[in-house]
């Protein structure tokens, strides 16, 4: 496990993460939100922003959908 995903998981809640955090390890770590976000995604932490989903879907189909891309 890596030093970010300790610190996620020492930092979540009921396996969920507030904005603030993010923000913080993105400081901390100097990587953009989405890459945290991904990191908390792939350890089964929902960011807080993802919790209205939490019953139907899981971490890693957050995490296919935060890695899809689309075109219009």
């Amino acid at each position: 496990m890596t030093e970010l995903q300790v610190f996620l998981r020492s930092k979540s809640k009921d396996k969920l993460i507030s904005w603030p955090v993010l923000m913080e390890a993105a400081s901390l770590f100097g990587l953009s939100l989405n890459e945290i976000e991904k990191a908390a995604l792939q350890v089964g932490i929902l960011p807080a922003r993802y919790q209205r989903n939490k019953d139907s879907l899981s971490a890693s189909q957050q995490l296919r959908l935060n890695q899809s891309k689309i075109a219009i």
